[in-house]
């Protein structure tokens, strides 16, 4: 077995660029890489050092686009609250449930 080339020093660089740029490529990911630590590093090894942190990959599910009634729906609902203002109206909004982002 071959002693790696790759150092801890160019492992925390890795971290460091996937953490930044979540959403890109192992290929740009790895072009990333090879900039910051000035020597070219393949796609492959992006890919093992990348997973042996515990980065995995997957492929977003894809949503069904809304159909013209639940347009309309919508539409009305929005029309139907569109005076409404967290301010002026605290009494219609008791009963809307809110989300924590």
């Amino acid at each position: 077995m071959c002693k790696s080339k790759i150092t801890a020093a160019d492992r925390r660089a890795l971290r460091r660029i996937i953490e930044k740029n979540h959403r890109v490529s192992y290929l740009q990911l790895s072009s990333l890489w090879s900039d910051a630590v000035g020597r070219h590093i393949l796609r492959s090894t992006c890919h093992r050092e990348a997973h042996k942190m515990g980065f995995s990959t997957y492929k977003a599910k894809e949503k069904p686009l809304l159909t013209p009634l639940q347009k309309q729906n919508r539409l009305v609902w929005a029309k139907q609250h569109k005076n409404w203002t967290p301010l002026n109206n605290d009494m219609q909004y008791n009963g809307v449930i809110r989300g924590v982002y």
